[in-house]
């Protein structure tokens, strides 16, 4: 009878030991991955080239821009925009999201972006500002990595 007993205890504490060292692995690996993605904050995409192709737009107009990147990683990306107009009035543009499976990763990718000029804008120099937001992983949804790019000057004329 006392070597059942035992052979029960051993069979218990060597269940119990796989169990731990199963659930330290666990952890560990998620620490690490964790880790691996709070480490990327590295901007996914580089700006070849920006070209604008409207020097002067009417207000309640279309600004175009020419944007060549090269992407490494396909990430979401939010672009978060503003003009500011020639009496220094911020105006919030509503944001554009590009899902993560529509782009080629490694070659240059030119695309056109067309950004709506708010009617009522001072006539002037303006500033169309730009912030590049990415999410390539859990961590990024809290922490994203921003990337603002420089401010593209155009000529905002009156209505017509």
């Amino acid at each position: 009878m006392g070597l059942m007993i035992s052979d029960h205890r051993m069979a218990l504490n060597f269940l119990w030991r796989g169990v731990a060292s199963l659930a330290l692995c666990l952890i560990a690996f998620w620490a690490g991955l964790a880790g691996y993605w709070t480490a990327q904050r590295e901007p996914p995409i580089r700006v070849e080239s920006v070209e604008l192709l409207t020097p002067e737009v009417p207000a309640g107009g279309t600004v175009r821009v020419r944007h060549t990147t090269t992407r490494f990683d396909p990430c979401h990306l939010t672009l978060e925009r503003s003009i500011i107009d020639a009496g220094g009035v911020l105006f919030r543009l509503e944001d554009v999201s590009f899902s993560a499976g529509r782009v080629s990763v490694g070659a240059e990718e030119p695309f056109i972006e067309t950004t709506p000029v708010p009617p009522g804008m001072r006539p002037g120099t303006a500033r169309l500002r730009e912030i590049l937001v990415h999410t390539c992983n859990p961590v990024h949804r809290f922490w994203p990595v921003t990337q603002r790019m420089p401010d593209i000057q155009f000529r905002v004329t009156p209505e017509n």
